[in-house]
């Protein structure tokens, strides 16, 4: 999705009903939405086209509108979205919050790295997941054979719409599966928005996202991945 900024010179007096801007795709000039705007600018959110079109006119009162001024904008992606801590971490168990525009598409990143010494045959497992949105990202790396130490390597990505409320609460499970505790630490982060940049200058990164160990192991599920 896309963002049009639409900004024009105020009239003097300026008038008090407004003004009036209508607006279509370049390339779909039949295509048109009309507004009011109290100010001399407009945003529009939204937007699934790149090159825009319009007028804009002041608003005389009594059906009567000032000469239409021409205008040609480029609706930019991106958007601003930010990331929090929810719930304290537990056992591997952690809660994160989303907050982002309603309707904005923001892609999400959880990154696990690190090291295995399997004293059993052994594995690192994700789940990255919501329910308002409803969704899941599951993965799980190679197996890890007792004996030697192995780097850990898994990237999880989803594409999240913001919905009603502007929240997302993302659940986050990793373990090792491993008799004895192993180095790994993951992260949560915020790839782009709209595909796009991210314009927020809040937190847009989490490092330390909760991970635990499951020691009593279990049969290696080999290698798999659900995902955007």
């Amino acid at each position: 999705m896309a963002t049009l900024s639409i900004t024009f010179p105020a009239v003097t007096p300026a008038p008090s009903l407004g003004y009036r801007v209508k607006y279509w795709p370049t390339s779909s000039p039949s295509n048109i939405t009309t507004t009011t705007t109290p100010t001399n600018s407009l945003t529009v959110p939204n937007l699934t086209e790149t090159s825009y079109s319009g007028t804009v006119e002041a608003i005389c009162g009594g059906g009567n509108y000032s000469t239409p001024v021409s205008f040609t904008g480029a609706a930019a992606a991106g958007g601003a979205a930010t990331l929090a801590v929810g719930i304290a971490c537990s056992s591997g168990i952690g809660n994160y919050n989303l907050t982002g525009t309603v309707g904005d598409i923001v892609r999400v990143r959880l990154g696990i790295n690190g090291l295995l010494t399997p004293t059993s045959a052994s594995w690192v497992s994700a789940v990255m997941g919501s329910t308002n949105p409803n969704f899941s990202v599951i993965g799980t790396s190679a197996c890890f054979q007792p004996g030697a130490s192995g780097g850990v390597s898994l990237e999880l990505f989803k594409n999240i719409t913001i919905p009603t409320g502007g929240v997302v609460n993302i659940n986050t499970s990793i373990f090792a599966n491993n008799s004895t505790s192993s180095m790994i630490s993951a992260s949560l982060s915020i790839v782009s928005v709209n595909s796009g940049a991210n314009t927020s200058t809040g937190n847009t990164q989490i490092n330390g996202v909760c991970v635990g160990n499951n020691s009593t192991g279990g049969s290696c599920p080999g290698v798999t991945y659900v995902g955007d």
